[in-house]
């Protein structure tokens, strides 16, 4: 991340990688452990941005045309860069396999019927 990057380009940094599908481990204020794959969200488009003290929240469309998931991120500033926050590891089963995920976001909620 470079000195004083505006917070507006690095959340746009973001949305065009949860556009292409990359991980978003790059952004983390830790480092992220091998051992722990990164939850990813399908975006295809997303609005209403809002920053509000330490978090980002967005509405999300996955490709039907609706904006029904809002995400949240936490996220800090150190030494001039951003970073998202990260959750706690958690395990789940996975095609009958255990994996331990860690969420870029800190909350995700549908908001349609």
């Amino acid at each position: 991340m470079s000195e004083n990057k505006s917070i507006d380009n690095w959340i746009k940094e973001i949305v065009n990688d949860m556009i292409e599908m990359n991980d978003l481990d790059k952004y983390s204020a830790e480092e992220i452990s091998p051992d722990f794959s990164v939850n990813f969200i399908i975006v295809e488009s997303v609005k209403d941005i809002f920053i509000t003290d330490n978090k980002i929240s967005m509405l999300v469309n996955h490709g039907k045309g609706t904006y029904c998931t809002e995400i949240t991120f936490l996220y800090l500033k150190k030494k001039g860069n951003f970073y998202l926050v990260f959750t706690k590891p958690e395990t789940k089963i996975t095609l009958g396999k255990e994996r331990k995920w860690v969420n870029p976001w800190i909350d995700k909620k549908n908001i349609c019927n």
